[in-house]
């Protein structure tokens, strides 16, 4: 299975702006059983990926200078503002 997920890449999503995947559409048979491991994994790990994502979020959020990884990891701070600030074009 491929898969990798980027607890460093991680970005505010406005609701509104969240389109529905349905696997079963998917053309691609080979894709689509991908997609459904990768889907059954994440649902059978989620406390495990949540907890991980709350862990990196806190120590970027807190500031931990002493931390490697931090250094490649998003500003979730910042993101989360301009999520703020973000407005969808009308009509989209």
């Amino acid at each position: 299975m491929i898969g990798t997920i980027k607890f460093s890449n991680m970005i505010p999503v406005m609701d509104s702006e969240v389109k529905q995947y349905d696997i079963e559409n998917e053309p691609d048979l080979a894709y689509r059983d991908l997609v459904y491991k990768q889907w059954a994994f994440i649902r059978s790990h989620k406390s495990e990926i949540y907890k991980h994502a709350q862990t990196i979020y806190s120590q970027k959020t807190k500031n931990y200078k002493n931390i490697g990884y931090l250094d490649n990891t998003v500003d979730f701070l910042l993101l989360e503002q301009k999520a703020k600030d973000f407005v969808p074009k009308a009509g989209e």
